[in-house]
């Protein structure tokens, strides 16, 4: 099953901060063709997303690695910015897990 991975929806009222890379225009399809992810699950309840989580892997590790840390990223280096979407993926996680070790 492919990965998880994070994806920004818009938000007219959100903030999202870190890098923004501009692609040059003659690079533009070419870009997007490698960015189209055919995981992509669209917006889903935390519920399946976190199934998903638990059940997926990639290039990169398992996903419940990188939700943990995308979790510990945010609450050290952002705890300004709450993500109530996030959380609530770590708490759907935490609770299908055997033993929960995310509190």
């Amino acid at each position: 099953m492919p990965a998880q991975v994070v994806t920004l929806l818009e938000d007219h009222e959100g903030c999202t901060w870190g890098v923004a890379y501009q692609v040059p225009g003659d690079q533009m399809k070419e870009a997007l063709k490698y960015l189209k992810n055919p995981g992509y699950l669209s917006p889903a309840p935390e519920e399946v997303i976190a199934t998903q989580i638990l059940a997926c892997g990639g290039f990169s590790g398992h996903n419940l690695e990188y939700l943990l840390w995308l979790a510990d990223f945010m609450q050290l280096c952002g705890p300004q910015a709450q993500d109530e979407h996030l959380e609530a993926i770590v708490d759907a996680v935490g609770t299908m897990l055997p033993c929960s070790y995310l509190t």
